[in-house]
């Protein structure tokens, strides 16, 4: 029996692209694209792991936005909805999209591009709510800082914003659902990750860590963030991070965009 083909990608947009340039350049019949959290496992399964390329992951942002600009970012908004069937439905929709233009054949319910709008404009509305209503308070070394954990993959969306609302101070903010943040020094942003159950115990509050991600979180980070300096925690984080860490920190929110 025929094993079915899945694409197995790092959980980035970038591995996303990369995996639809892997199924369309080798004709691929896949079943899935997945992430590696959620990937298929079993006898009939054959998963095929695939390394984040960016400029394979250009050419497919840059070859579907010369077809359909409004597309491609519909596409990258209903992404970072996260939904566990978003990536195969995208691929189908770029396939839709491609076919258009060639003699690619594809069969892909019109319920399932509403879905696909659907989950972009749910993601749009609640950029704009964060970009609207976030709010920051003020650490002991003068560093703003927010706390959030929303549903969707927002960090993304919303630094342009802040870089610009906040241009003339430094600020973080910190998504306590994926364990990571922007931290802005002025210049650039950083990307910064803190190890969960290390700052539990220095809080006093490690019981609670095996308990779900919800506002006891944002609690503790911002009582953390407000007694901490931030500046001098995201420079020995910078500096104590091995290369691989730092890298593969960096290479999950970079984007081909």
């Amino acid at each position: 029996m025929e094993k079915d083909i899945y694409l197995i990608y790092d959980d980035t947009f970038n591995g996303f692209l990369t995996a639809v340039y892997a199924a369309f350049e080798g004709d691929l019949k896949i079943s899935g694209i997945q992430g590696h959290k959620l990937q298929q496992k079993g006898l009939f399964a054959d998963n095929r792991n695939i390394i984040t390329n960016l400029e394979l992951a250009k050419k497919v942002w840059y070859g579907v936005s010369n077809l359909n600009s409004v597309a491609m970012k519909t596409i990258y908004f209903a992404f970072l909805s996260e939904s566990e069937d978003i990536p195969f439905l995208l691929f189908k929709y770029i396939k839709k999209i491609v076919a258009k233009n060639t003699f690619i054949h594809t069969d892909l319910p019109e319920g399932s591009i509403q879905r696909i709008y659907h989950l972009a404009e749910l993601v749009s509305k609640k950029k704009n709510k964060i970009e609207a209503a976030q709010k920051f308070n003020l650490s002991k070394d003068g560093v703003l800082y927010g706390v959030l954990s929303p549903e969707y993959h927002m960090l993304p969306l919303v630094s342009k914003h802040f870089r610009s609302v906040f241009k003339d101070r430094c600020w973080l903010l910190y998504d306590s659902q994926r364990n990571y943040g922007l931290y802005y020094n002025l210049k650039n942003v950083q990307l910064i990750s803190f190890d969960r159950k290390e700052l539990y115990d220095m809080m006093g509050c490690s019981s609670l860590i095996t308990r779900p991600i919800g506002n006891k979180d944002q609690t503790i980070w911002n009582s953390f963030f407000t007694k901490a300096s931030i500046q001098k925690l995201v420079s020995d984080r910078i500096q104590t991070h091995d290369l691989h860490s730092k890298k593969r920190i960096y290479e999950r929110n970079r984007e081909a965009v």
